[in-house]
């Protein structure tokens, strides 16, 4: 059967990517942007498959080629040397190591879990998928933490969507198998008793001080527990260690290119983040919000915190620092497009996220593009 042979990123792999990505901005960014643009089934389906095509052909990313070693290697797998989760090595198996069905698995059921996610918060697919692709595909398509991360959310949209015994059992189970297909994913399960607390303007600072608290006497707990997942994750250390190195090096000699990029990718998510938290909190809307929105808001928020604490504390070597403020993505896109749709976000509020989180992959693209690495 058909499979990759491309072993490691090359400029016309690039060139490729890059060409890809603004196709599609060209083909959605105009009918993406409108208030009152309604896709029809045909379209959703379409942008459906252009994401995850994307994703399957991620040529832009050291960790595609990373776990195309470890799939096409049966020895790895059959040895469990991989450091993966059980669920993917078995996946290896029966794929027959092929690499392409291998992704096309891991990441069609992330993104069919993240469309689920879309559909029971109630907020338009595609262009909650337009806007992933947009700002956030880097953090979707380079790990299998994608799937992880949107089984998580999934378990959290149907928990929260109705208070019905079979949605809060089916929600609770999803949560819980999260960490089944990614070790981080733990830290989201412990958080999500955050979404019991009443949160507003008044009580945010409160539950800020909290888990600045909590996460200081546990500090010792985290610090072990992220020991671990980077010892059994160790394209997870490599890749943060690789992504900070880069950033210092670009710090001390000087490169305006590598300080922006360097800083860049981190600052679009405080941007979504702050933006969001204004217009939430703006007059009345918090009020009018579902409680399903009011929870994710509460999860993102705890997760921002603790991603911020991680910093702060150096656990990890920074690694979990990355990975904890790249998981809120998918409540960011979803925060965004409803704040959005529903006329609480004004629409040059809206742009301006949008421009500035895809500012970043564009200049990104075109950059890696004009260097060939």
């Amino acid at each position: 059967m058909f499979d990759f042979t491309n072993t490691a990123i090359t400029r016309s792999g690039i060139i490729f990517s890059t060409l890809f990505y603004f196709t599609i901005l060209l083909l959605y960014w105009k009918r993406c942007t409108k208030f009152t643009y309604i896709f029809s089934t045909k379209e959703n389906k379409n942008i459906f498959f252009l994401v995850l095509l994307f994703s399957v052909v991620s040529w832009t990313n050291g960790d595609w080629f990373h776990y195309k070693l470890i799939i096409n290697n049966p020895s790895v797998i059959n040895d469990n040397a991989s450091n993966m989760e059980t669920f993917y090595e078995k996946l290896a198996q029966f794929v027959r190591h092929n690499y392409l069905l291998f992704r096309i698995v891991v990441w069609g059921s992330a993104l069919a879990l993240l469309t689920l996610s879309f559909k029971n918060y109630k907020i338009d697919r595609a262009c909650a998928l337009f806007l992933l692709l947009a700002v956030f595909i880097n953090y979707f398509d380079y790990s299998r933490s994608a799937l992880g991360i949107a089984t998580y959310f999934a378990g959290l949209s149907i928990l929260t969507k109705e208070k019905k015994l079979i949605s809060i059992l089916i929600g609770a189970g999803l949560i819980l198998l999260a960490p089944s297909f990614h070790r981080s994913t733990t830290m989201l399960v412990f958080l999500t008793l955050i979404i019991l607390l009443p949160v507003n303007k008044k009580t945010i600072p409160i539950i800020a001080i909290l888990l600045v608290i909590m996460f200081t006497a546990l500090k010792g707990y985290f610090a072990s527990f992220m020991a671990s997942v980077i010892e059994s994750d160790g394209d997870l250390s490599a890749k943060a260690s690789f992504y900070m190195t880069q950033e210092r090096n670009a710090i001390v000699s000087g490169s305006i290119i590598g300080l922006i990029i360097g800083y860049w990718k981190y600052t679009v998510f405080y941007v979504f983040m702050i933006c969001e938290s204004v217009y939430i909190f703006k007059d009345s809307n918090y009020k009018v919000l579902p409680f399903s929105i009011k929870a994710i808001y509460k999860v993102c928020f705890g997760t921002f915190i603790f991603a911020i604490l991680m910093y702060f504390f150096n656990i990890g070597h920074m690694a979990f620092y990355y990975r904890f403020l790249s998981m809120t993505y998918v409540p960011l896109i979803i925060i965004a497009v409803y704040l959005f749709k529903n006329r609480m976000m004004p629409h040059k509020v809206y742009m301006g996220m949008l421009w500035f989180g895809s500012g970043y992959l564009m200049f990104d693209f075109l950059y890696r593009s004009a260097i060939g690495q």
